[in-house]
């Protein structure tokens, strides 16, 4: 999808989810630096920044096989690349925030189901975290139609979003 394009549809995205009343309550809101060709995650996190929320963004703790959130409110200096190349916290710049504090969480994913099934990259590491959020905590993939499939080859480790925000209604 040409960079515009995905630019374009993730505001029209983002616009819907900051819509959400879950949302809007929040007051810890989890997200993700996006990467590639993803859902752009900068105009969601920015408006939580903007409505005083307290935003977590993930960090791999390899030696753990689990990712830990720590809360950012500049990321210009709180963020720097992985070894993939996505942005996460820099410990030593953010507290890390207890899950259990998570009050919203956008999941990412590279396909979707429209009842929320949800094909991750391959690592687990949000199919180990959503158990430690508390319940009812809404676990939203935000992403493009032609991310959306009829079916996923999905085991029962494999952990489901609530609901899925796409720039069309489903």
């Amino acid at each position: 999808m040409p960079r515009l394009e995905r630019e374009r549809l993730s505001e029209s995205i983002t616009e819907k989810i900051l819509d959400e009343k879950s949302y809007k309550e929040a007051k810890v809101v989890a997200a993700y630096s996006s990467f590639g060709s993803e859902f752009e995650t900068s105009m969601f996190i920015g408006d939580a920044l903007a409505r005083g929320k307290s935003v977590a963004l993930p960090r791999v703790s390899e030696d753990l096989k689990m990712i830990q959130f720590f809360v950012c409110s500049n990321l210009a200096e709180e963020l720097t690349p992985s070894r993939l190349g996505i942005l996460e916290p820099i410990p030593e710049r953010c507290a890390q925030v207890n899950l259990e504090l998570i009050e919203f969480i956008l999941v990412p994913g590279v396909a979707f189901t429209v009842d929320g099934k949800r094909l991750g990259y391959g690592g687990g590491y949000y199919d180990r975290v959503i158990p430690w959020l508390p319940i009812g905590t809404p676990k939203v993939a935000a992403a493009f139609k032609l991310q959306l499939l009829e079916s996923l080859p999905t085991e029962d480790h494999d952990l489901s979003v609530d609901y899925v925000v796409c720039e069309e209604s489903l």
